[in-house]
C-alpha cells in the first residue's frame, strides 16, 4: 500500500501544495502547458490504476475484491442520490467557509474557471472522467480496503481516504479544497457501509460532468 500511494498519490498531493503556495500565472503562454499537464496526468491515473491491478493480483485478487463490479442496475440511482447528497453537503460546507473567510481566517476558495483556463475542453472531459474511475479507485476503494485489512477500524479507514482525497485538492485553496471534501466524504460514508464501488465512481463521474458543464456556460 506505500508503493500504490507512493506513485499514485504523492505527486499529486505535492503538485497540489505547490500550486496552492506558488499559484501559476494565466494567460495566453500557460495554455499548452496546462494541456500538457492535463495530458501528463492521464498518463499517471493509467499507470497508477495498472499498478494497483498488479499489485491485487499478486496476492491473487482483483478490482472486485475492492467492491467494483457490474451486476446491479440500481447502482445508477444510487449514484446520482450520492452526488445530490454531496452538492447539499458541498453547499452546507461552503456557506460556513465563506462565514470563516469574511471573518479573516483566510480560506481561500480559487475559481475553478481560472484554474482550467485554456484547456482543450475534450481533455478536461475526458480527465473528469477518468479522475473519478482513479480516485474513487485508488483512495476510497484501495486504500479504505487495505486499511481495514490492517486492523483500522472503518471510520478511520474512510477518513484516510478523505483526507488523503482533499489532500490533492488544495489547488482550489484550503477553503476550496474543503468544499469540495463535501462530495468525498458522502463517498467515503457509502462506501464504509455499502462496499461497493462503482455507484461511487458513477457519482463521481456525475459531479464532475455536472460540474464542467456548469463552468462553461457562466
Amino acid at each position: 500500500m506505500g508503493l500504490v500511494i507512493l506513485i499514485a498519490i504523492a505527486p499529486a498531493t505535492l503538485a497540489a501544495f505547490s500550486s496552492l503556495f506558488y499559484p501559476t500565472s494565466h494567460g495566453p503562454n500557460t495554455f499548452p502547458a496546462r494541456n500538457f499537464g492535463f495530458s501528463w496526468g492521464l498518463l499517471h491515473q493509467a499507470s497508477s490504476l495498472l499498478l494497483v491491478i498488479y499489485v491485487l493480483g499478486r496476492r491473487g485478487l482483483s478490482l472486485r475484491s475492492l467492491g467494483l463490479n457490474f451486476s446491479r442496475w440500481i447502482d445508477l440511482p444510487v449514484a446520482l442520490g450520492l452526488a445530490i447528497a454531496g452538492f447539499v453537503l458541498v453547499a452546507v460546507i461552503s456557506v460556513i467557509v465563506r462565514h470563516y473567510s469574511s471573518s479573516g481566517q483566510g480560506l481561500e476558495m480559487r475559481d475553478a474557471r481560472t484554474i482550467f483556463a485554456g484547456a482543450s475542453p475534450i481533455l478536461l472531459l475526458i480527465y473528469s472522467a477518468t479522475s473519478a474511475v482513479f480516485e474513487e479507485t485508488v483512495v476510497r476503494g484501495y486504500v479504505t480496503t487495505e486499511l481495514i485489512g490492517l486492523a483500522w477500524p472503518v471510520w478511520l479507514a474512510s477518513l484516510a481516504s478523505v483526507l488523503l482525497q482533499t489532500s490533492y485538492h488544495v489547488y482550489y485553496g484550503l477553503g476550496g479544497a474543503l468544499v469540495v471534501s463535501g462530495h468525498f466524504i458522502v463517498s467515503a460514508l457509502y462506501f464504509s457501509i455499502s462496499r461497493r464501488l462503482l455507484p461511487v465512481i458513477l457519482g463521481h463521474l456525475i459531479v464532475d460532468f455536472t460540474a464542467v458543464g456548469l463552468n462553461s456556460l457562466r
